[in-house]
């Protein structure tokens, strides 16, 4: 029922999947390891930066990651100590907190955006641009279907808890 490790085309994908974002995330944490950053810790800033158009909340902030709530409050505090980021509480709800990047962050940011660009280049590298364009694609249907199927197993398990009462 398993696949041989010498025959890579028979692996499922997902491990490939896998394989491929362990390696990028590790590629990034060894070169931010220098700045005593995280792969997520420069996820939160780059989202941070990038809707500057909005207050951001740490609701927000952890669902556009897709990260818990408790996980998300650690990497906050955790920019807030480096300085890179400031948590104020949101004026139109006290209930809530918004995240803001500091002048800080996004220096680091735009250091960081200059080494992930040349690792993607090395991702695609020997790719035409329609191979990449292409391939970009495949990776939008693979995450909506998958993104689907999660929706209508929360509605299934939805409907079997209404069933039982």
């Amino acid at each position: 029922m398993g696949f041989c490790r010498h025959d890579i085309q028979e692996e499922p994908l997902g491990y490939k999947l896998k394989k491929v974002n362990k390696l990028f995330e590790q590629q990034i944490n060894d070169v931010m390891k220098k700045s005593d950053m995280t792969f997520s810790q420069i996820a939160v800033l780059h989202y941070l930066l990038i809707s500057e158009d909005h207050e951001v909340t740490l609701k927000e902030l952890g669902e556009a990651l897709q990260i818990t709530h408790p996980t998300c409050i650690g990497l906050v505090r955790r920019l807030q100590e480096k300085e890179l980021v400031t948590s104020v509480v949101n004026p139109g709800n006290k209930r809530f907190r918004n995240v803001v990047a500091t002048d800080q962050a996004r220096e680091l940011v735009t250091c960081g955006h200059e080494w992930i660009h040349r690792l993607q280049e090395q991702m695609v590298k020997g790719f035409t641009r329609e191979e990449t364009a292409r391939f970009t694609k495949d990776l939008d249907r693979i995450y909506d279907n998958l993104k689907q199927l999660e929706q209508e197993q929360t509605e299934a398990e939805k409907r079997e808890e209404t069933e039982e009462c």
